[in-house]
């Protein structure tokens, strides 16, 4: 039910009993928000249940490039650094799989992403090194453009007020 979508009977499975960490876990696989959202409202799931080799519903979501899905779990507490017994972490995941929006969304959340590098670099793996630049100087260029427009408005803020204590007004700025 979870894996096609089936919101209703994916909750009437789990009031008559049916597992559902299995169901977090295909629900977050196929990235089904809604049945996702469902599940963590109940309170009857653990958002940080693993499977047997370690993974978690936020590793699945993270593979499978679900923004939204990913987002709600990071809400629920899951564990952004989680990590399988093969070493994955959600970050590794979703980086090796191509999904750097989802990446980043780890980063700003603060991923051991420095990890996932190490690693690649490590297995001389090209790819994902590469890709794990183009997150990173993706990030820098938004943090600058933030602090950037931060400052314009801020400057614009005390060019305001500067403009109107000449003409004999204060607190202009502070009022808009």
């Amino acid at each position: 039910a979870s894996s096609n979508g089936h919101e209703a009977v994916a909750g009437k499975l789990i009031k008559a009993g049916s597992n559902s960490h299995t169901v977090l876990m295909v629900a977050c696989k196929k990235g089904n928000e809604k049945i996702v959202k469902r599940l963590i409202a109940t309170e009857v799931v653990d958002v940080n249940v693993a499977t047997d080799d370690g993974f978690t519903p936020l590793m699945m979501a993270c593979a499978g490039g679900h923004e939204a899905v990913v987002d709600k779990l990071m809400q629920a507490g899951a564990d952004i650094n989680a990590t399988s017994i093969d070493g994955h972490t959600p970050f590794i995941c979703a980086i090796s799989n191509g999904h750097e929006a989802v990446a980043g969304k780890l980063i700003i959340a603060g991923s051991n992403s420095h990890t996932a590098l190490m690693e690649a670099c490590k297995k001389g793996n090209e790819k994902t090194v590469k890709r794990l630049k183009g997150v990173i100087l993706k990030l820098r260029a938004a943090m600058e453009s933030t602090s950037k427009r931060k400052r314009d408005q801020d400057d614009e803020a005390k060019e305001t007020e500067k403009s109107a204590k000449t003409h004999g007004i204060s607190g202009i700025a502070s009022r808009s």
